[in-house]
């Protein structure tokens, strides 16, 4: 049922239209504060950046240097997640189940001749003859994986 408009009561649509604009009123402040504090917080955030700016400056100068010359890497990682490396060698493996040299590893799949032999040592992944030009396999069990 639609009401008439001569049957609205007044009183009713005065505390609503008050209470509407009361929440208007109160939302703005809420607005107007959240945008103070987020300022506030500028120079807090600045510091905090300048601070690691400082931590990164001094770790370089205590990390032994490379050569003589060149520091060693300190600071945020950049490299590959952990695994990724061990699972492109895998793949690779999987894709030639007779097998390959770790030199073809190597070249296949990007990664260093020495970090390939060091994954190699894993046993219950890897089999590889012994000597040079061996062939390496993945076990059995890890074909299917």
């Amino acid at each position: 049922m639609i009401a008439k408009l001569s049957e609205i009561d007044h009183k009713v649509l005065a505390e609503a239209s008050t209470l509407l604009s009361k929440k208007a009123e109160i939302q703005q402040q809420i607005e107007q504060k959240r945008a103070e504090f987020e300022q506030s917080l500028k120079p807090l955030e600045k510091t905090v950046e300048e601070i690691d700016e400082r931590i990164d400056s001094l770790e370089m100068s205590l990390t032994p240097k490379r050569n003589g010359s060149i520091p060693a890497r300190v600071g945020k990682k950049k490299g590959t997640p952990r695994g990724a490396t061990k699972a492109k060698v895998v793949e690779y493996l999987k894709v030639n189940p007779s097998g390959v040299t770790q030199a073809d590893i190597a070249k296949k799949t990007g990664v260093a001749p020495a970090y390939v032999n060091y994954l190699l040592a894993d046993k219950k992944v890897f089999t590889k003859k012994a000597g040079r030009g061996g062939m390496v396999k993945l076990k059995a069990s890890k074909l299917t994986n």
